[in-house]
């Protein structure tokens, strides 16, 4: 199973009653749920159990990382709300599905045609702020375990001559690196919290970017720090993209949304621009970034590695050169993993589900 069961059915079935109650108005009609979200599936007794208490139907989806447009063919019309993984709702599926809302399992909503779901009338619900905490810590893993020679120092140590592996790597504390981060809505927002809170930014101000001006602004003021009466800014806020990528960072952590302008905004050019240090670490979404572009820069060492928890085409397929390249730390698009988290957003998913069916 691609997402484990780490919640008990009676841990989500009672959460849901102690935060729903319990309905069982004979009178209202009846609503018909398809669920095709992965991380509800390891569950998935629980939740038909609690809709089917309150008189819904529920279809359950054989899925395991999304429905495809052909997967999601043999459901149109049989259904009124759906709870949602990235399934790639086109505008085909959109005007076939008859659904009255879209339900997304957390935040990123970038597989679903919503031009199209405007003209269909139907309505997207995501869960914002779903996994804020769990990604930057994941992202703040990984400029660790790289800025420590966490990975560097592995790699050397599992080479079979002992002597040319027992080499002392000149790592840095996060108060040398030099950390940009693009987006700083709720992940690069908390990304920067907790770098803060542990030192970067004293040496190097951490750069940041965002499209819109006062998401700048407020990254300024939440990078400012007052010592002694001198006001000190921890945290640079730049202009534009190119700004960043001159500023020469250890460390490039893409935190945005991806939208249609911004699809492949990391590609051969501004990977060139980069130092031939800099980690890329992406755990927002994987089209952000020029996939062949990026392979081709790490294996000929334009740049020094970089952490992926998100890939152009997922999963990411077996041939795959990332997976054989050593300055690579690679994960299965699970950096929200929290099983505090996830029960948070089962909460919120079924309640935006309910809004439409009761």
């Amino acid at each position: 199973m691609p997402v484990p069961k780490v919640l008990s059915d009676d841990q989500i079935y009672n959460r849901l009653i102690d935060e729903f109650g319990q309905n069982n108005d004979a009178d209202k009609r009846p609503g018909r749920v398809l669920i095709s979200a992965p991380y509800m599936m390891p569950n998935i007794t629980s939740f038909k159990r609690f809709f089917e208490e309150r008189g819904h139907e529920v279809i359950m989806a054989d899925v395991e990382e999304r429905l495809e447009e052909e997967d999601l063919e043999k459901y149109a019309g049989k259904y009124d709300v759906a709870m949602i993984g990235d399934d790639r709702y086109s505008p085909k599926i959109v005007e076939s599905c008859g659904a009255r809302a879209l339900c997304k399992w957390g935040t990123g909503i970038d597989s679903i045609d919503l031009a199209a779901c405007q003209k269909a009338g139907i309505r997207v619900h995501n869960t914002p702020d779903a996994f804020s905490t769990p990604v930057a810590e994941s992202i703040l893993g990984a400029i660790l375990a790289f800025n420590r020679t966490i990975i560097q120092s592995t790699n050397l140590m599992r080479t079979t001559n002992a002597a040319e592996s027992w080499v002392k790597l000149p790592g840095k504390t996060i108060r040398e690196a030099k950390i940009a981060i693009v987006g700083m809505g709720n992940v690069g927002s908390e990304l920067q919290r907790l770098l803060l809170a542990i030192g970067a930014g004293t040496v190097h101000p951490i750069i940041t970017y965002d499209i819109l001006e006062e998401r700048r602004e407020e990254s300024r003021r939440a990078g400012y720090s007052n010592f002694f009466g001198t006001g000190t800014y921890r945290a640079s806020p730049v202009g534009s993209l190119q700004e960043v990528l001159e500023s020469q960072p250890d460390f490039l952590c893409m935190t945005c949304c991806q939208t249609g302008e911004n699809v492949g905004m990391i590609g051969e050019d501004e990977l060139k621009t980069l130092p031939n240090h800099t980690i890329v670490i992406n755990m927002a979404r994987g089209r952000l970034i020029q996939e062949t572009a990026l392979i081709e820069a790490l294996a000929n060492g334009q740049i020094g590695g970089a952490a992926l928890d998100v890939f152009w085409d997922e999963p990411l397929s077996e041939d795959s050169p990332l997976r054989t390249l050593p300055n690579v730390l690679l994960s299965s698009h699970n950096a929200n993993s929290s099983p505090e988290h996830w029960l948070r957003v089962h909460v919120n998913t079924v309640r935006n589900a309910l809004y439409y069916i009761e």
